[in-house]
């Protein structure tokens, strides 16, 4: 039996207590404010960095294993299928991935370069190639889903990662 499934809860774990233990820390120390601060002012100020960039980096590196997984996971069915629907598989694989590394990337840069410092452009550039590239990832693995929907998953998976896609925009334009 294969453990992969650890590293999707692994990059949540991650993810989640890098912006919670940051804002409890940044809290604490009174760099921030309670009530709702900006998620990179919390990982702004040393040691709150520290902890922030390091728990983002480890997040960064489960995110491109979780990308990988799937799409070796979709290669393998489009090896099953036939045809015309296995190009267009294969190719929205291919590029979907590429979205996906560069979204993960983007976290990677988004947790080295903090805001408030000389780099801070570096900080947004971060930000902007992981969410952006992020929610197109979203939607091409909904896209996908739907795609090889029934055979492969069910519809309750392809409305799941609609509905993530489109909280992805929302939290985009907000």
């Amino acid at each position: 039996m294969s453990n992969l499934g650890l590293i999707p809860i692994a990059l949540v774990l991650l993810t989640v207590s890098a912006f919670i233990l940051s804002y409890i820390w940044a809290v604490v120390r009174g760099d921030v404010s309670a009530g709702f601060p900006y998620i990179s002012d919390t990982g702004a100020n040393r040691p709150e960095s520290s902890i922030f960039s390091q728990l983002l980096n480890m997040s960064s590196f489960c995110a491109f294993f979780v990308m990988y997984i799937r799409y070796k996971a979709v290669q393998a069915i489009v090896r099953v299928v036939d045809g015309q629907e296995s190009r267009w598989l294969a190719r929205m694989n291919k590029t979907s991935v590429c979205f996906g590394y560069m979204a993960a990337f983007g976290v990677c840069v988004v947790a080295n370069f903090q805001e408030g410092t000389e780099v801070e452009s570096a900080h947004f550039a971060g930000a902007a190639l992981a969410f952006f590239p992020g929610v197109i990832y979203c939607f091409m693995q909904t896209a996908l889903s739907y795609h090889m929907y029934p055979r492969y998953n069910g519809v309750l998976i392809c409305r799941v990662r609609l509905f993530i896609s489109l909280l992805c925009v929302a939290a985009c334009v907000i």
